[in-house]
């Protein structure tokens, strides 16, 4: 070993104890002094989630248990819930649209109803995750969702038993009776029997053509992407 070497190797070690040490003085700094208190799990995850981001790798990410959980909800295509999709329009939890069949539907929750409660607690503010949440939980379970239906402040409640529901990444429509739009929103555990519906009907039709539209797919499920691509390579 070179004294240059040993010397290289000094410099990296009393650069790394800089920075963690570094790193130690901030957690500690912002435990003592951050105006709303935090812990030191939130601190260490956000440590980690930000060593992941600095790879620049759009296909690399780190994920807390819950947003693993959701994660693992959107590639399963099945969970517990009542059968909304949901998201956040001027701080307010809006309806986008309700699935088929669903106890959200049965009991009478339209697309563009706003969500203000659930289970009496206020969601007005709170971070659309949260709110999801909230509303999702065991099949056989039961949820009391308030909303909002009209302008005139009187809010509905809903109590709602929830159940399996089944998400469905695939929308499909014939085009001037001999062309098939085939769009795929993720590759999640339903998407190849979805995916086999549509073309069925495709082929009874006897289209000429297919548009297979896969913009803003995230991805998901290697093994069912691989089957889609078959069902055309």
């Amino acid at each position: 070993i070179t004294c240059t070497q040993v010397m290289a190797e000094s410099e990296e070690d009393n650069f790394y104890n800089i920075e963690m040490n570094l790193l130690i003085q901030i957690q500690e700094y912002l435990k003592n002094n951050f105006v709303n208190g935090v812990e030191d799990i939130d601190l260490i995850r956000g440590a980690i989630k930000g060593m992941v981001e600095s790879l620049n790798d759009p296909y690399t990410k780190y994920y807390s248990p819950e947003e693993f959980q959701s994660f693992q909800d959107t590639t399963t295509g099945s969970f517990g819930g009542i059968g909304v999709a949901i998201t956040k329009m001027n701080n307010m939890i809006v309806v986008l649209s309700v699935i088929e069949g669903t106890p959200a539907e049965k009991a009478g929750i339209r697309a563009g109803d706003k969500i203000v409660e659930v289970d009496g607690k206020d969601v007005k503010g709170l971070p659309l995750p949260e709110v999801s949440d909230l509303i999702k939980g065991p099949k056989g379970t039961r949820v009391t969702v308030g909303v909002l239906k009209d302008e005139n402040g009187s809010i509905y409640r809903f109590e709602i038993m929830r159940d399996i529901i089944e998400v469905n990444p695939v929308e499909w429509k014939l085009i001037d009776e001999n062309i098939g739009y085939l769009k795929v929103t993720i590759f999640n555990e339903n998407t190849v029997k979805y995916v086999d519906k549509a073309l069925d009907v495709f082929k009874m039709t006897g289209i000429r053509a297919i548009i297979l539209d896969l913009r803003d797919n995230p991805g998901g499920i290697m093994g069912q992407a691989i089957e889609v691509a078959n069902r055309f390579v």
